[in-house]
């Protein structure tokens, strides 16, 4: 697809993604390179795709304040296919991350705002239920971002669409995993894993800072020792 559409930086973007899943960082770090330099000439109506996967890639790679300057430059709430691109939400995950609570906790309080707004004018949307849930999660109501996340799974697309439902499970794992409920989490991502899924990878575990609540259980060290 590069060589057949060399000026098209979703190509290398998802190049970039699909190398970070198969475990080669060293590779990867060097195709996100390739990309930042090539960022400036992306056109305007795929700036935000751009935005939004070169976000996650940097945060998989460990470059969190690049992460996060990206991720400040989300939409304030857009719903996609498969997700939900929200400001806030992106930017609390990773402030809470590096241990900038009082901050994280100011971003989860404005997008649970935002996406309960969405919700109540979109009530049919599926997708922004999930979102909703890591912002509770992260505000640390616990019944509601469990419902909000469960609730994903049995609304449209997530009902009707295989890929888009193993997204939703993992937003779920990601809301267990922040609530402490680490067993909830790690039940999810083994039946995840046990099947084909872009969902994530047992060669991005280790990095997925999402999953970070994770990384001290024992069958969490037994799923990142199997990519070895």
């Amino acid at each position: 697809m590069i060589t057949l559409a060399p000026d098209r930086i979703e190509f290398r973007l998802q190049k970039l993604w699909l190398t970070l899943l198969s475990g080669d960082r060293r590779g990867a770090e060097m195709l996100a390179r390739t990309v930042e330099s090539e960022a400036d000439a992306t056109p305007a109506h795929e700036r935000h795709t751009f935005i939004a996967y070169y976000s996650w890639c940097l945060a998989q790679l460990g470059q969190f304040e690049r992460a996060l300057e990206f991720a400040q430059q989300f939409r304030e709430l857009r719903e996609e296919q498969f997700g939900v691109e929200c400001r806030p939400l992106a930017v609390a995950e990773i402030q809470a991350y590096l241990g900038r609570t009082d901050e994280a906790r100011e971003n989860y309080a404005q997008a649970a705002q935002l996406l309960e707004e969405y919700i109540r004018d979109n009530p049919e949307a599926g997708n922004p239920h999930a979102a909703l849930g890591r912002a509770y999660a992260g505000l640390g109501r616990r019944d509601e971002a469990i419902r909000e996340g469960l609730r994903a799974l049995d609304m449209f697309p997530a009902n009707r669409d295989a890929w888009i439902r193993q997204e939703r499970v993992f937003e779920l794992i990601v809301i267990y995993a922040r609530l402490g409920e680490l067993d909830a989490a790690m039940g999810r991502l083994e039946e995840l894993l046990s099947q084909p899924t872009s969902a994530t990878t047992v060669h991005v575990l280790s990095h997925e800072f999402l999953l970070a609540p994770l990384r001290e259980h024992p069958r969490f060290q037994a799923l990142v020792e199997r990519a070895l």
